[in-house]
Order: structure tokens, then C-alpha cells, then sequence
């Protein structure tokens, strides 16, 4: 739509007393004492409840199935808005409670205890306990299941072993001491558990002997445990979630009364927006960069739409082990002549955020201020460095490749990789080809620590420090070893109930990394999502982090939005 004919219908809208939503005009009302499909009373400013409809794009292709445990990639959307996790995450990325109304960890630091909230049900009436969970947590562990993301959660003592078919299900580290005691036995001290354990969703183990096997691909006889259930599934189509009225977990009761999961083509996500297919563009769906520039040069959308950091991390790799790289005083030259702000703001503005250090601004347990100065961009430092390693100039070190991972690198990451190997010409003399490399043949060599040089980014699966932190470990992907740092990420695993010392040890830990320089970092990635107006709701708001976004694992955003009258 033109910004000319979006502010004629503006106009011509007032006049009438309609309020406009994209290309559509409703005569505008109010809904004082409305309550919803969940007992709710609505927002006075919400709109009427047949509006009351959450319009993403649909991410998932190919569905395979509608229960958690059975697969990650292929699994019904919305699924922790169908499944109630243990626990919630907010906005501020902080645990709520939900399935779980507490949890306790055992003095040896091995035993989460997870004490259900008593009195739910699934959605056909029978009580949910905690021997779903332990169904669930068996079910993708059992090798027969096939599950795709069995790797997550090999946390639980046992479960590789168990996933291999070497133990039986029964050694699995699940139990239910009663039916709402449920517990979570780990091999080593995790602190982390109720972040991480929020990613996954309980399957009812009764459904497929009521219902057969597929029992989660008929929304005649879905069983969902959340506030909402399938309504409608078209498999690769339209998915639409509709208020599970059985729902007996925790408050806040969402105030939506519908869902849904519209599918839009590759590209047409910003035309789709404006003409009210969807109304929002968060989560899996993100906007590309032609998209952005698009949207942000309309004043109709400009305002509509909101960046935040992504928590990935791009990074400048170097194999510790190997010439030229085993000179820690070459890879600290490298990690003082990238520059970072202009890549931030010159070679990709508006689509990335300079990174100085592993885990970036906004997410928990970052001190990002106080160390970014171990990376700083400072030519003359660099040149110093480079001259006491040996090879002033660049003189004596041969050419290098850079190596990055996949055939065809999108072209933001080829521009930030390109840009980083001209800063290393530039300013050190360094002679650096970007080589995009097929998946499986990077991953070989890089676990296999025989690549020397990599462009490569990691992203986090828990909102926990320790699993960005963690990916350096000796026993992890990367040509490096720090007897130091490995012992200060056994010490922050011992820290059971200390959140201020255990950031610090994490800080400790970012110190080596910074120091003994086996990866230079470049940046973080920017996402853009998109809302309409008249989508609100506190989980929408400004965090203390200091963005607007449905940040990844927030399930608490469908409890709090709702549509307005805007």
C-alpha cells in the first residue's frame, strides 16, 4: 500500500469514526465488561473478541507430528503455546513458573526437583502428572523415536547411552516420585536446568492408545495441555490455535481467542503484513534485508517495526595449534585491526551490531562494557603485535584461507567475512581468501581441528551464559585448549544458589578467551520484527535490556497481547 493512500484511508477513516487496521476499516467499539473465551476480562481499549486473532506467517514445512518429543524441526508452530513447558521465560528472559509451580536442587547438585502445579488436565479431562514427563523425556530419548533433536537434552544422566540403544529407558534420568514430583537427575552439577528445561513441551502418554498414532495430526483429537489447542491444521498450510477451554495451568489466561499460521512465500512476508494476511513477523519469520529497507523508508511502517540484537555471535576463528596461529601474539595483532563499527555501520548498517566479546549486549550474565576493550580496534596495537610476533608487516606469513561454512554464504555474511579479510590487508599485511566451503566437509575439519582460519557464528539454545560460554571448552569444536578456562567452567557448575558469583566466574572466563585470543569477534546480527498498531500487550513492551521484540523462548508473549482499537 502507498504511504498516500494509507494516510487518505487515515484520513477519510477519522472522519467516518473508523479505526484502520492495514487495508481494513472497522467501525471502532469498545470492550468494557467483555470477558473472553478464558473467563478473562479484556482491556478496556481491546477490540472485539472476533478480533481478537494473533496472524503469524507459518514456518513450518513438511510436518511430521504435533507432539514435542518426537521432532524439533518439523513439529506442529506454536508448539509451547499448545504444550505448557515447566517453566515460562518473560520478556526480561527470566524463569516463570507454569507446568511447575516450584523447583528445588538437591544438596549434591545433581537432582532438579520439579513440583507440578496441582489440579491440571489435558485438554480431554484426564490429569496430567508427572509421568508424562517422564513419557515425554523417554520418548526422545528412545532410539526407536528418531528424534531430531535428541542432542539437546543429552544433559539428563544417561540419555546418550539410552539414545544409543546401550541402556534401557528405565536408567534414564527422569523420574516421578509421585504423581506431582517430577525430577531431572544430571551426571554433573547443572545450575542451568530450569533455563534450559523451559524448550520442551510434555506429550500426553495416554493419547496414542486412545487415539492411535497420529493422534496429534487430527485436531479432532489433539490433546494439548496449554491454554490453547489445534483448531485447524491444513499440515503445510494454515495452522489455527483456539482456546483450550480445559486449561487449568497457571495465570495470566490469554486474552486472544484465536491464532493462527498463515503460509506466505519467500519474499512476500512485508506485501503479506501490509495487506493483513498476517499481523506480525517475529519468531522463525524474520524480515530480510530488502524488507527492512523497505519498510523502514514508508512512514506508514517505519514505526511498526523493531530491532534487537540477536544472540548469535560472529567470530573470526583461529586453530591454536597450528602456524601461524599457535603465536598468541599474531592472533591478538588480528583481534585489534578489524573494525568493527565500520562493518557495523558502513559495510552492513542497520543489519548487525559490533561484537567484542562472546555473549553480547542484553543477554543474562553479559559484561560486555567492561571487557570490550580487550578487542578494541587500535591499528598501531595491532602492527606492534604483529611486528613482536615475527612477521612485521605481514612479511614471512604465507597466504591464508578463511574458511566459512556452506556452498553459498548469504550475502550479509560474505560482505562482513570480505570486509574482515581488506581490514587484514590493510592494516597488517595479511593476505586472507574467503573460501565458502560445503557444510559437511567444514564441520569435518573443523571438529576434526584441522582448519586453520574460519569465519563462523554460534547461537545459543538457553537463555544461560554457560551455553555461549561454554562452546570453547578443550572438549568442544575449536583448536584451543585453556586449562584455566575449563576450570573455571567446572567451578561456575558448582555454583548452585550464587547468580552474582557465577556471572562473575563467566566474566573470569570471557578474560581468557579475550586474552589468549583464539577467535576474533566481528558481530552480532540485528532481526527486525514487524507488529501492527493495534497489537499490544505488556510482553510487546521496552525490557530492561532496552528493546521492543518476541525474543526466542519467550512463551509468556501469548498470554499478555491482545488487539486494541488503535
Amino acid at each position: 500500500m502507498s504511504v498516500s493512500r494509507r494516510q487518505f484511508l487515515k484520513t477519510a477513516g477519522a472522519a467516518a469514526g473508523l479505526s484502520v487496521f492495514g487495508r481494513y476499516a472497522t467501525r471502532r467499539t469498545y470492550a468494557q465488561g467483555l470477558t473472553n473465551s478464558f473467563g478473562v476480562a479484556m482491556p478496556d481499549d481491546a477490540a472485539p473478541l472476533d478480533q481478537q486473532v494473533l496472524k503469524w506467517n507459518n514456518p513450518v514445512t513438511n510436518i511430521l507430528t504435533g507432539e514435542w518429543f518426537r521432532s524439533n524441526y518439523r513439529l506442529i508452530p506454536g508448539s509451547l503455546y499448545i504444550q505448557e513447558p515447566l517453566v515460562r521465560v518473560d520478556k526480561e528472559l527470566q524463569p516463570l513458573p507454569a507446568g511447575a509451580e516450584s523447583w528445588s536442587l538437591s544438596e549434591d547438585g545433581l537432582t532438579w526437583t520439579f513440583n507440578l502445579a496441582r489440579g491440571q488436565e489435558w485438554s480431554d479431562g484426564v490429569p496430567l502428572t508427572a509421568h508424562d514427563w517422564v513419557y515425554s523425556f523417554r520418548t526422545g530419548a528412545n532410539p526407536e523415536t528418531g528424534y531430531d533433536f535428541a542432542w539437546y537434552y543429552n544433559l539428563v544422566k544417561n540419555w546418550d547411552a539410552v539414545n544409543r540403544g546401550d541402556l534401557p529407558l528405565e536408567d534414564l534420568g527422569v523420574a516421578a516420585l509421585d504423581d506431582y514430583t517430577f525430577t531431572i537427575t544430571t551426571d554433573v552439577p547443572r545450575p542451568y536446568i530450569p533455563a534450559w528445561v523451559g524448550f520442551a513441551g510434555p506429550g500426553p502418554a495416554h493419547a496414542e492408545e486412545k487415539y492411535g498414532k497420529d493422534w496429534s495430526l487430527n485436531p479432532d483429537t489433539y490433546i494439548s495441555s496449554g491454554p490453547f489447542t489445534v483448531g485447524r491444521l491444513d499440515m503445510d498450510q494454515n495452522c489455527t490455535l483456539v482456546p483450550n477451554l480445559n486449561y487449568k495451568g497457571t495465570a495470566p489466561k490469554p486474552f486472544l481467542e484465536r491464532i493462527e499460521y498463515n503460509p506466505v512465500a519467500e519474499g512476500l512476508m512485508l506485501p503479506a503484513y501490509a495487506e493483513g494476511t498476517i499481523n506480525i513477523i517475529a519468531g522463525d519469520a524474520q524480515l530480510g534485508a530488502p524488507d527492512v529497507e523497505v519498510a523502514l523508508a514508508d512512514p506508514a511502517l517505519a514505526d511498526q517495526i523493531h530491532s534487537y540484537g540477536h544472540f548469535q555471535t560472529y567470530y573470526v576463528g583461529m586453530n591454536t595449534f597450528e602456524a601461524p596461529f599457535n603465536n598468541l601474539q599474531l592472533r591478538q595483532a588480528i583481534t585489534h585491526a578489524i573494525d568493527r563499527e565500520t562493518i557495523a555501520n558502513a559495510v552492513l548498517p542497520g543489519l548487525v551490531t559490533p561484537a567484542y566479546t562472546m555473549l553480547m549486549k542484553g543477554f543474562p550474565g553479559e559484561h560486555v562494557d567492561e571487557l570490550k576493550d580487550f578487542q578494541a580496534y587500535d591499528v598501531g596495537l595491532a602492527q606492534s603485535l604483529i611486528a613482536e610476533a615475527g612477521y612485521p608487516g605481514g612479511a614471512g606469513l604465507p597466504p591464508l584461507e578463511m574458511w566459512m561454512r556452506g556452498d553459498v554464504p548469504s550475502a550479509r555474511d560474505l560482505a562482513a567475512a570480505e570486509a574482515v579479510a581488506a581490514m587484514l590487508q590493510q592494516n597488517l599485511g595479511i593476505t586472507v581468501t574467503v573460501r565458502p566451503t560445503e557444510t559437511q566437509t567444514f564441520n569435518d575439519e573443523l571438529y576434526a581441528k584441522r582448519t586453520i582460519m574460519y569465519f563462523l557464528p554460534y547461537q545459543f539454545d538457553f537463555l544461560e551464559a554457560s551455553n555461549m560460554v561454554g562452546i570453547w571448552r578443550s572438549t568442544g569444536r575449536h583448536a584451543w585448549k585453556s586449562e584455566k578456562f575449563d576450570e573455571l567452567l567446572n567451578l561456575a557448575d558448582t555454583i548452585l544458589d550464587d547468580p552474582e558469583e557465577r556471572d562473575d566466574v563467566f566474566r573470569q572466563a570471557e578474560v581468557v578467551i579475550l586474552e589468549d585470543a583464539p577467535a576474533a569477534f566481528v558481530f552480532h546480527p540485528l532481526n527486525y520484527q514487524m507488529w501492527k498498531p493495534n497489537v499490544v500487550g505488556s510482553d510487546l513492551e521496552m525490557n530492561a535490556a532496552g528493546f521492543r521484540a518476541i525474543v526466542y523462548l519467550n512463551t509468556n508473549v501469548h498470554r499478555t497481547v491482545y488487539i486494541n482499537n488503535a
